[in-house]
């Protein structure tokens, strides 16, 4: 086999002109390969042991800004971080309506009470949830079960021009500031939560309370987990139409029954009942309609996950015979609250 050496100048007299400067160019640039190769570079004997180095954080630029963008970059994944239920006021079992007057301790959203006297929360309603308006001199606020929040440092955040406070129940109440609030809380108590409008009508949406100094965005629930959630504290059992049977049971006596309730989850404790106005009826095992004239909740035998009720009528059941509670008016309800 015959070897041939053709050297640079032999390929670059053969190219055209303009192809020959730019070669040229870059020949002159890069320089002799060979020589290059040949020679012995210093640097790429060195063998000196690399030097360990600590670089002080105040010297790195933007050292705060990136570490906080890892920090909540590892948080944002966290599911379940926020102790607050229904932060977004997406669930709204006691159907209240935007801007109705609310005594002391009554509930708008679900997990929110009025802790002044006339409050009044005005919104536009939204699947995703929305922000609420407090009127002037109004407040709400959510007691967070003990059990959902132990001791430690969390931090408090929303959107919007209210004010809050957070602190243990029985505790003294702090001054309110604006989002964001960081705390030390010991875990021995409940917690409350508390927004109040001074100076006017203010805004809150999105409320998230999470462990830690860095407040996170806010954690979207899916809405059957944060109904579930709701549930364990306040349940409302409604008829969808004018004609609905909303319990079953048997009766004891010519003019008494229980019927039972099953609870969609375990509540916080036994619950309370209340009954709402309306036609409320017996349907006979013949199916006849009787009228019943009282429905109690039966506390010795309601415990957290079913509810035991106590009809009377003032006659037409056979004891012994099953029997529904029933009603003709639509959206009348059965209301079970274990709140704090």
């Amino acid at each position: 086999m015959t070897k041939f050496l053709v050297s640079y100048d032999d390929v670059a007299q053969s190219l055209p002109p303009i192809v020959k400067a730019k070669l040229d160019a870059t020949y002159a640039a890069v320089g002799d390969l060979a020589a290059k190769v040949a020679t012995t570079d210093p640097r790429l004997s060195d063998a000196r042991t690399p030097v360990a180095h600590t670089q002080a954080a105040s010297t790195i630029t933007d050292f705060n800004a990136a570490t906080n963008a890892l920090i909540l970059a590892a948080a944002v994944v966290s599911a379940g971080r926020n102790r607050i239920i229904n932060g977004d006021f997406r669930i709204n079992q006691r159907a209240y309506a935007s801007a109705a007057t609310l005594a002391v301790g009554a509930y708008s959203f679900d997990r929110w009470k009025s802790t002044t006297a006339a409050t009044s929360l005005t919104f536009t309603a939204a699947p995703q949830g929305q922000t609420v308006t407090i009127n002037s001199g109004g407040s709400v606020a959510q007691i967070i079960e003990r059990a959902n929040i132990g001791a430690g440092t969390f931090t408090l955040s929303w959107a919007g021009t209210a004010t809050a406070r957070v602190y243990n129940v029985g505790s003294g109440a702090p001054a309110y500031a604006a989002s964001p609030i960081t705390v030390t809380l010991n875990g021995l108590a409940d917690v409350t939560v508390e927004f109040t409008a001074t100076g006017g009508a203010k805004t809150v949406g999105g409320v998230q309370i999470e462990s830690g100094t860095t407040p996170t965005p806010f954690e979207l629930i899916p809405v059957g987990v944060s109904l579930s959630s709701c549930q364990r504290y306040f349940w409302r059992k409604s008829s969808p139409t004018a004609d609905h049977l909303i319990a079953t049971g048997v009766a004891t006596s010519s003019t008494g029954a229980r019927a039972w309730v099953d609870l969609p989850v375990q509540m916080r404790a036994v619950p309370t009942f209340v009954l709402s106005a309306g036609t409320w009826n017996m349907i006979t095992a013949a199916f006849a309609t009787v009228a019943a004239t009282a429905i109690t909740i039966e506390t010795g035998y309601t415990s957290v996950i079913h509810a035991v009720l106590a009809c009377t009528t003032a006659s037409g059941l056979v004891a012994g015979n099953a029997t529904f509670v029933h009603t003709t008016t639509l959206g009348a309800y059965f209301d079970f609250a274990a709140e704090l």
